[in-house]
């Protein structure tokens, strides 16, 4: 298997965005790799990596295929398969942009994966801890309250947790510091940074809302995951991008990922992927 440093000019994909490129298994991707259908190479870290150029001839013959065997059903079909694979990932895929738009401009990010997370990456979506630990520039470990993170002399702009459970902003409102993540968020509160919760329960009730009340008078911002429409989404992937960019706007940050209200288009793309 040949390796990626041979191709350093090339845009290289995980086995994890293949699978939902071609809206099939990283089994089903690694199965075809091996009966030769599509070429791997190895990362400098042994991984496997797809050439986007590779994945992009795979996709146009199964259209071919599958518009051959079932004309005019195979389309819609194959945009309702994908539709649906991005919202079963669409909580998982906001950090992944998050952490890929800040490594796009060049800015140092720190990741915290809860449990619960971890759980959800496995059973729900076809990333690896592999990638998740390649999209920051320092994965913490949750349990690790020692870790740099938790201390306010350890200067960062501010944390946003995302998707945030109601778990979680019921620790932040009650600085119940039992992980590294609250312990962070908390941290981030008293030194007065700013600090983003991206609360996606819903309906709500009382409590709810006055967790979020609570945390609010604490300088939190509640930002839930509210697609706008005014940009003309077209694809889940636009809609994560409007979310994603909001978040980064709390921060000062423009990654150029939606177009906003009066203006022109100006959107760029921040990950591997193919348009």
């Amino acid at each position: 298997m040949d390796t990626t440093g041979e191709r350093a000019d090339a845009t290289w994909l995980h086995v994890a965005d293949v699978a939902r490129l071609l809206g099939v298994s990283a089994n089903t991707v690694r199965r075809w790799t091996d009966a030769g259908r599509i070429a791997a190479y190895r990362s400098p870290g042994g991984h496997r990596r797809y050439l986007a150029d590779d994945v992009r001839a795979l996709l146009s013959e199964e259209e071919v295929a599958g518009a051959a065997a079932h004309p005019g059903d195979f389309a819609e079909l194959r945009r309702q398969t994908q539709d649906l694979r991005a919202v079963v990932q669409a909580g998982l895929d906001l950090t992944a942009l998050l952490s890929e738009a800040l490594r796009a401009c060049g800015i140092e990010s720190h990741l915290v994966v809860t449990q619960s997370a971890a759980r959800i990456l496995a059973m729900e979506t076809e990333y690896t801890m592999d990638y998740v630990r390649s999209l920051a520039t320092c994965l913490h470990d949750v349990d690790n309250v020692g870790a740099s993170l938790a201390s306010g002399s350890f200067k960062v702009d501010g944390m946003a947790i995302m998707p945030c459970s109601i778990k979680s902003l019921s620790a932040v409102a009650n600085s119940f510091d039992y992980n590294l993540l609250v312990r962070a968020a908390d941290v981030t509160l008293k030194e007065r940074r700013k600090l983003v919760l991206m609360v996606r329960e819903t309906p709500l009730h009382e409590g709810h809302l006055d967790l979020m009340t609570r945390v609010t008078r604490m300088g939190g911002i509640i930002l839930p995951p509210a697609p706008a429409f005014y940009h003309m989404p077209k694809t889940i992937d636009d809609i994560v991008n409007q979310t994603v960019g909001k978040v980064l706007d709390q921060f000062g940050i423009d990654a150029h990922l939606f177009r906003r209200w009066g203006q022109a288009d100006d959107t760029r793309v921040v990950r591997a992927g193919i348009k």
